[in-house]
């Protein structure tokens, strides 16, 4: 038998199980309240919280820079996993899938492309501090909106050619009924180079957060030192609040990115053991049950914190999310005030009107 042909024999199998499953509501594997919880939770806030980052991002013509523009992606990509990720509400209430092969097949493709597109992003971000905070001088000149456009757009080529390669290879999938969700199966060879290729880009933006930290830590030590020295009394303490002021906008911008790729390496931890567990042994995973469900909920959430991230350390998004709250709150006042003053029921008019005719009624019969 040719490989070709347990290919598609795989293919099939996977196909039927998935929909001998939604037809028949067989129940492979007993969730918990808990699961329950935190995928509809997560689903959720993953949605409201990047639904929320968009609409302030977009309408915020001061966030319109190239650091925006990698927030947004960002923002796009999250928000694209919590509508792949509501696949998993019903599955998870009724332990079953329903929704056949090629749902299940997108679902996969999908989940492995926004997790490639959101790491490129976190790297461009990690990249675009750096240069804001080591080169500041180089920094209108080598990052500008046109190239950060440019390079969100190669990041999401280079996903979409990164996704083909694996699908072209690797096609087949199946539901995961212990994390409710359609994941491809990959070859020890495929998972070591998608885990690879996560581990490079990881590592590479922990060494450029870290080695912008180390810089601006050193620059701040040295101005004040420099202050000090060449200035006393009260002209130094001027000179040090100026300088201050000046770089206070890029320390928290890069606060933000710290913080934004810090969730993102703690999401993404728990999963690459497990796949560098499973790669090792294969069965090892299968009597932790709990270990696969939270290292794939925690993956999908790692964009999750960001609304929290910029609402508590950005001053200008928390302005816009009120004043964008207090807008909304408006528009559904007069959507009420207009629904109510629609009802006959509830128009004071009318009510009115149908007492007096209810009175006229009733007078007329007495007479």
């Amino acid at each position: 038998m040719d490989s070709q042909t347990e290919k598609n024999m795989t293919f099939e199998a996977t196909n039927t199980t998935i929909l001998a499953c939604g037809l028949t509501g067989f129940k492979p594997f007993s969730g918990s309240t808990g699961q329950l919880i935190t995928v509809i939770a997560t689903t959720v806030f993953i949605l409201a919280g990047n639904a929320i980052n968009l609409a302030i991002l977009g309408t915020t013509k001061s966030l319109r820079t190239a650091h925006g523009y990698l927030l947004s992606a960002l923002a796009i990509g999250g928000f694209i996993v919590g509508c792949n990720a509501t696949l998993s509400i019903y599955p998870v209430v009724t332990k079953c899938w329903l929704y056949g092969t090629i749902i299940c097949q997108l679902s996969a493709y999908l989940f492995e492309f926004c997790m490639v597109f959101n790491l490129f992003i976190v790297v461009l971000l990690s990249g675009e501090r750096y240069i804001a905070i080591v080169h500041p001088l180089k920094y209108r000149v080598l990052i500008t909106k046109t190239k950060t456009k440019i390079a969100i757009g190669v990041s999401t080529m280079i996903s979409c050619v990164f996704l083909t390669i694996l699908a072209v290879t690797q096609p087949e999938f199946k539901y995961k009924p212990r994390q409710y969700v359609c994941r491809r199966t990959k070859n020890d060879d495929i998972r070591g180079a998608f885990m690879a290729l996560s581990s490079i880009l990881l590592i590479f933006s922990f060494a450029v957060v870290s080695y912008t930290s180390v810089t601006m830590l050193r620059a701040v030590v040295r101005r004040s030192n420099e202050s000090k020295r060449l200035f006393e009394g009260v002209h130094a303490s001027h000179l040090q609040s100026n300088a201050s002021m000046v770089s206070a906008q890029n320390s928290r911008i890069f606060k933000v990115t710290v913080l934004i790729a810090t969730t993102f390496y703690i999401s993404w931890i728990p999963a690459i053991v497990g796949a560098m567990l499973n790669v090792a042994d294969p069965n090892i995973l299968e009597s932790s049950p709990i270990f696969e469900f939270a290292a794939q909920w925690l993956l999908i959430s790692n964009t999750l914190f960001n609304t929290l991230i910029y609402f508590f350390m950005l001053k200008l998004f928390r302005v816009r999310a009120k004043e964008i709250s207090a807008q909304l709150c408006c528009c559904l006042c007069f959507v009420v005030k207009g629904i109510r003053r629609a009802d006959p029921s509830t128009n004071s008019d009318s009510r009115l009107a149908i007492e007096l005719t209810v009175f006229q009624k009733g007078t007329t019969s007495n007479v």
